[in-house]
This record gives structure tokens, C-alpha cells and sequence, in this order.
């Protein structure tokens, strides 16, 4: 999105062994400032792949489901009408952070009856 010439602001977590991803998604053009660094590790997911290309992922969570709901709910608090609110499956509020969206009027909305575009990780 921010080759597209989007402002984008990433909200979650990652351990004080992210250092590297904060800077990394700053050089990107990321607006990290709702990214908070928790005194755990960092999430992760390992990808096996076989020899005849079928893989699985293995996920270690960490920090992805150490962020607070009360961090969420005052991050998308301020979101406007007309901006995206762009969800993934590796954290422990997405289906309550899409819901506050569209419950709260004049703010993004974001459920999976009202999703335009899934792009399933397989």
C-alpha cells in the first residue's frame, strides 16, 4: 500500500528483539508509531515446505497476542470514514477489532460478511 502512495499506519507488536522490524517497515515508509515493543519475543512462523511444493506453517505467537484490546480499541478509534482497515489472521483480537469498525459510526468498516478482497495464505 505505501508504493501505492497510501499513509500507512501499522498497529501491533513485537518484542524488544524487533528492533529490526520497526526500522525495516520505516524504511518501507510504514508509520509504526501504533507498534508496541513488549517485553516478550517477537512472533514468528516457520514454513515447511515438502518437496512437492505442499507446506505447513507452524506459528509461534508471541507479542502478536500479547497487544492489549484497550491498545487496540484507542488505535482504531481514530481511524476516519474513508480509510481501510486491513486485517490479518496472527493476532488475538481481529475479529473484535473489525467489529468495534463497524459498530462505531463515521469510522472504517471491517467484517468478513463486508470483505471485498481475501487473499487466503495457502
Amino acid at each position: 500500500m505505501v508504493k501505492a502512495v497510501a499513509d500507512v499506519v501499522h498497529l501491533g507488536a513485537v518484542g524488544m528483539d524487533g528492533q529490526w522490524v520497526l526500522d525495516r517497515l520505516v524504511c518501507l515508509g510504514v508509520d509504526v508509531a501504533a507498534i508496541e515493543q513488549l517485553d516478550c519475543p517477537s512472533g514468528l512462523g516457520i514454513i515447511n515446505v515438502a518437496a512437492d511444493g505442499e507446506n505447513a506453517i507452524t506459528p509461534f505467537q508471541g507479542a502478536n497476542v500479547a497487544l492489549g484490546l484497550d491498545r487496540i480499541q484507542a488505535v482504531l478509534g481514530g481511524i476516519p470514514a474513508q480509510d481501510w482497515l486491513v486485517l490479518q489472521n496472527e493476532t488475538l483480537h481481529q475479529r473484535t477489532a473489525a467489529a468495534l469498525k463497524v459498530t462505531r459510526p463515521g469510522t472504517a468498516d471491517a467484517i468478513p460478511d463486508l470483505v471485498e478482497v481475501m487473499a487466503p495464505n495457502d
